[in-house]
Parts: structure tokens; sequence; C-alpha cells
């Protein structure tokens, strides 16, 4: 429950030199308490991004920010190195404490972290139109872009296994043979439906572990509501949500960032029947990711880029199930049933990938030779 007394109180422990004026909850995150805090600076109204970190799901909060602060230090001596535009209202920055930490820990264990706040922007669950998709797959290539200077090994694992799909699949059997909540009856088809696609999650796994692909620092969460616009809901500004930023490989970014932007409907949506995969928004979203990426990915790292859309979605799908088995311990819910509902939904869109699997593979192929050989342009407007 929000305590508007007990967040002032954290605000102090921060290095702000202004004037607390008020807090509220902020945000449609499944993970962590998110809250806006307006503060007075002068003459100005200033806003902050207050957050309690879900220490249940990340074990070591202080390794956390220890890679978020190495991640935004990284990108911003990229940015100035590469001589690009920099504004800094428009990148993510830590506000550390007064004892000059990334994080503050309360009288009860919690901690909490604070970044400045993004202003005149916007977040979106789903896409409206191609451009859209394409300058969000810019924004993110060029995370990856900015990133691959950076040793994967610098960074914490800060949830063991998290695109591990061969771990996950053992979970998942195992949370089925348990049936802890008796849930597995009605949902046998899906149980099915996700063993046999056990061969995908074993390839990823060795593609990840076996050094098939590099290990790269990638971002593990490219939702498109992890991308911020400008407030015309036209130009991606920002990279947001590090949490899960640590070493793997490209395909699950690429994967993710087409689970939640090229669908018509987002993955709450109960009605599969709505659910289909807009082929020209994968192309604006292969020109978006590609003209970013192309200087440094690899040709293995394009061969699997399909392979990774369809692989995260079954993933995803899995992991719905497997929280709908287990009593719903790691996604909120709002109604019953709802991560069985959202397994479903990314069952539908996993079939819709299948179909067009070959389709997807040839455009990454055709806009990767073009882009090579300058026949795309650079930046698109669609």
């Amino acid at each position: 429950m929000f305590n508007e007394n007990y967040i002032q109180n954290i605000v102090t422990a921060f290095q702000l030199s202004g004037k607390y004026t008020n807090g509220a909850p902020h945000g449609a995150g499944l993970i962590n308490d998110t809250f806006a805090i307006e503060m007075v600076e002068g003459n100005q109204k200033v806003r902050y991004i207050l957050q309690r970190i879900n220490s249940h799901i990340f074990k070591d909060p202080p390794a956390l920010m220890a890679n978020i602060e190495l991640i935004t230090t990284h990108i911003q001596t990229a940015m100035e190195k590469g001589c690009e535009h920099n504004d800094r209202n428009r990148q993510l920055r830590i506000i550390r404490t007064s004892n000059n930490q990334p994080f503050y820990r309360d009288s009860q264990g919690a901690y909490w972290r604070m970044f400045s706040f993004i202003e005149n922007s916007l977040s979106f669950e789903t896409m409206s139109n191609g451009h859209q998709v394409y300058t969000a797959a810019h924004k993110f290539g060029t995370f990856q872009k900015a990133l691959v200077t950076l040793p994967a090994h610098y960074l914490t694992e800060t949830i063991a296994g998290f695109h591990d799909m061969g771990k996950r699949f053992l979970r998942f059997e195992k949370t089925v043979t348990e049936n802890s909540n008796g849930r597995a009856a009605t949902c046998k088809k899906e149980i099915d439906f996700i063993v046999g696609f056990e061969p995908i999650f074993t390839k990823f796994s060795r593609l990840h572990h076996e050094s098939i692909l590099p290990r790269r620092v990638v971002h593990n969460d490219t939702k498109i509501s992890n991308v911020l616009f400008d407030q015309n809901g036209k130009e991606a500004v920002c990279v947001i949500d590090l949490d899960t930023a640590m070493g793997g490989i490209v395909i699950s970014d690429f994967g993710d960032l087409c689970r939640t932007s090229i669908c018509t409907v987002d993955e709450n949506e109960a009605d599969v029947s709505k659910i289909k995969i807009k082929i020209s928004w994968f192309e604006s979203l292969a020109h978006g990711y590609l003209t970013a990426t192309q200087s440094f990915l690899q040709p293995n790292e394009q061969a699997h880029l399909v392979f990774g859309f369809k692989a995260i979605v079954l993933e995803q799908a899995m992991r719905f199930l497997t929280d709908h088995l287990a009593g719903d311990i790691y996604y909120t819910i709002t109604q019953p049933e709802q991560n069985l509902h959202r397994a479903r939904n990314q069952i539908k869109l996993a079939q819709e990938v299948i179909l067009n699997e070959d389709k997807m593979q040839y455009i990454i192929d055709d806009t990767f030779y073009k882009l090579q050989n300058d026949i795309l342009p650079l930046k698109c407007t669609y």
C-alpha cells in the first residue's frame, strides 16, 4: 500500500537539492514498485523516478546497481567518443545517495534507487505504425552497439539462468509433475504444446552456452514498453529498465522486441483470434535493427535472428504457463487464470511465427544485403 510519508522519508536519502512536493505510484511494471517524485528546485518543478527493488526476484541489489552504473557510464562514454548528439535529459541517469551510493537500504532492509525522470516521453504496450517499430528497433540496436566494447564478464548475472531455456524447461517439467495447485488437468493441451518444443529450448541453450554465438552485453528484456518515445510518439529516445542487462546473445533481444512490437495485440489479450503478425512491421523492424547493428553482427547471429524470435515466444509461453501452474508467484495478475490466458496468447503467437518463419528470414537476409550494398537508406520513414 502506498504511504506518501514513508516515500518522502526515503527521498531524503538521495542527493537532491530541492523540496519534496509529492509522490505517486507510476507505470505498470510487474516486478519493482515505482513512484514518480516531484521536487521544487529553485523556481522549477523537477521529477524523479524512485523504485523499490524487488529483492525476491533480484537477489543481489548492490550487484544489480553496479551493473546499471557500469552500463550507463559506458553508453555515455561511447556516445561522447562517437561525437553523437547527446541530450543528457534523454539518458537514464542514476541519482546517488547522500553517502554517494547508487542505492539506499532502508531500516526494513528494502533496497531503493532513483533515476532522473525523462520528461516529455511516452511508452507504449503496442505499436501504432511501422515508423514507431523502425525507430524502436533502431534504438535497441544502438543500445547493443554502444555496449559491444564492454566485456560481458564484467557484469553480474542478476537473475541466474534468465534465458537458459534448457533449465527453464526442466523447471517447467518439475512444476507440471508436482502440480502443487491442482491446475495441470485444465491446461493439458497447453502443456503438451510446450513439451513438443523441447528441441527448440535445447538448441537455444546450446547457442548460448557453447559459444556458437558470441556472448555480448544485451538488454534481455526488450519488450516495447522498455523504450521511451518523444512526446509525439514518433521517435524512440531512450532504452530503460536495465535490471536484466548482462551477458547473453543478441537473438534474445531481437526476439523479445519482435514478440512485443509486431503483433496486433499485446500479451494480455485473451481473445487469441486477434493475434496476427504484421509482416510489414517486421520489415520496418529488420530495417531499423540491422541499420544499427550491421557493423558488428556476425553471420551466425544474423542467421539465427528469426530463430530467436520463435524461441523467445515459446519461452514466454512456457514461463506464463509455469507461473500459472505454480500459483502465480512471479507475474502479477489482476484476474483469475490471467497467466494461463497469457500462455495461450503466446502459444498462438508462436504458431503465427512458425507460419511466417521463412518469409521473415528472407526479409532479414534481403535487408542485410541491401544495407551492406547501400541499396537501402540508413534512415527511413515508414
